[in-house]
């Protein structure tokens, strides 16, 4: 066995390791699980038998076993890319929805708030007019006694 071997299965054996641990948490669900699991594995067998690439290699045509693993793994990332671009974009739409309801909803709150005010400084002002008009009435009819 080479170097790189050694630190492919102790990478992988790491993975499958975070994977667990990540489960346990309860950051990752089953499938999620199960599916990581599964590519860790293969990546130690890989890195335990390479020979075993040269298998997809010979159908696919590809001359050296490792060139397989290096185009899976871009078409995989790829995707995985893909896969973020679209979570990220759902992510940003929903963002966006919940601050427009919110600034509705605190317009709505502002709205109502303001319209309290204003009843209560129309009760609080009539009230006091009508003091004021009682006092000036009561003033004059004093007068017109005198």
């Amino acid at each position: 066995m080479i170097l790189i071997q050694y630190l492919i299965i102790i990478f992988a054996a790491f993975l499958i390791a975070r994977t667990l641990v990540s489960f346990q948490n309860n950051k990752l669900d089953l499938k999620k699980t199960i599916f990581w699991t599964i590519i860790w594995i293969i990546l130690l067998i890989i890195g335990i038998l390479p020979e075993v690439m040269g298998v997809p290699a010979a159908i696919l045509g590809i001359g050296r076993s490792v060139d397989v693993f290096v185009y899976v793994g871009i078409i995989v990332l790829f995707y995985m890319v893909f896969l973020l671009y679209n979570k990220t974009e759902n992510q940003r739409e929903r963002i966006t929805r919940l601050t427009r309801m919110i600034a509705i909803q605190q317009a709505e709150t502002e709205a109502l708030m303001i319209e309290r005010a204003d009843k209560k400084i129309k009760k609080i002002t009539s009230k006091k007019v009508k003091k004021k008009t009682v006092k000036k009435a009561k003033k004059a009819i004093s007068r017109k006694k005198k």
